[in-house]
């Protein structure tokens, strides 16, 4: 696994990437990389690969075999292959207005971001209650704070 830090807004644990990176990717291997960004690089990322025009929390390139042939992952691999790229301004700037601890919020776009490899999806109001409740039970699993708590 590996980890790159390309960012100065809040500092990296490369150890703690790799425990929550461990603990998403559940009972399978994680072949991932983790890259730390900022939100004018994630911003042009977004946009040269789904095109979308702004910034995001964290955008994932699954590299499984399955997800190669199409566009859905069925979750029968026994790997979980693929790149994860987070925005640790975004994460900044959404704990502060939220009052909590930037890299925390940063770990959570970084499960998000492994679970979508894993094969979740938050298309629909059905996936995104799936995602949720896969995402509180990692952070339950880590120690961490439930992040949907309002």
């Amino acid at each position: 696994m590996e980890i790159h830090d390309f960012q100065d807004h809040i500092p990296v644990d490369a150890d703690r990437i790799r425990s929550v990176v461990v603990a998403a990717a559940g009972e399978r291997n994680p072949a991932i990389s983790v890259s730390i960004v900022d939100n004018a690089t994630i911003h042009a990322l977004n946009w040269e690969h789904l095109g979308h025009d702004r910034a995001t929390d964290v955008i994932s390139f699954d590299y499984s075999s399955e997800s190669m042939a199409s566009a859905e992952c069925d979750g029968s691999s026994d790997d979980v292959d693929g790149e994860v790229i987070a925005s640790a301004e975004q994460a900044a700037i959404v704990a502060d207005d939220m009052g909590r601890d930037p890299f925390s919020e940063l770990l959570l776009y970084i499960i998000h971001g492994v679970l979508h490899l894993r094969g979740y999806n938050d298309r629909s109001d059905e996936e995104k209650k799936e995602m949720r409740i896969r995402e509180k039970e990692v952070c339950r699993e880590l120690g961490m704070e439930d992040p949907w708590i309002e």
